[in-house]
């Protein structure tokens, strides 16, 4: 009787192998661009806060300061390379209430369109002076 394996044995089991080792791989490159995008949509929040709570303390000084002939003007956020732009655009809700809708524009992977992510914040009682207390 022989001992050993004959060689389809070890061709069927390096083929199985390199099937398990390829999916490994596309699970490992797959989890590389998921944390990309994550990083990406991380920076593109902090961006979307930070000009966020600019907008809103510049408004409650002076209510018309982001009004509608500024709506949809890009500007380039400030630390991103000059890949990531914004228009901030502005909708008054009543007398004291105003609706300011924040766009960031990314560009896409590999010739994509870019990809638009909104933003909204309602300012209310816009008139408010902390100095009137």
């Amino acid at each position: 009787m022989r001992r050993g394996f004959s060689l389809a044995e070890i061709m069927v089991s390096l083929f199985l192998l390199s099937l398990a080792m390829l999916g490994l791989i596309s699970a490992y490159v797959y989890s590389l661009r998921a944390a990309d995008h994550g990083r990406e949509r991380d920076d593109i929040t902090q961006y979307a806060t930070q000009i966020m709570g600019e907008i809103e303390a510049v408004s409650r000084r002076n209510s018309s300061y982001y009004n509608i002939n500024q709506s949809r003007r890009r500007t380039p956020c400030g630390d991103s390379r000059g890949q990531l732009f914004y228009a901030v655009d502005d909708q008054a809700l009543s007398i004291r209430m105003k609706k300011i809708t924040l766009v960031i524009y990314a560009p896409g992977e590999r010739g994509a369109p870019e990809i638009e992510y909104p933003f909204w914040l309602e300012l209310r009682d816009l008139y408010y002076r902390p100095d009137r207390w």
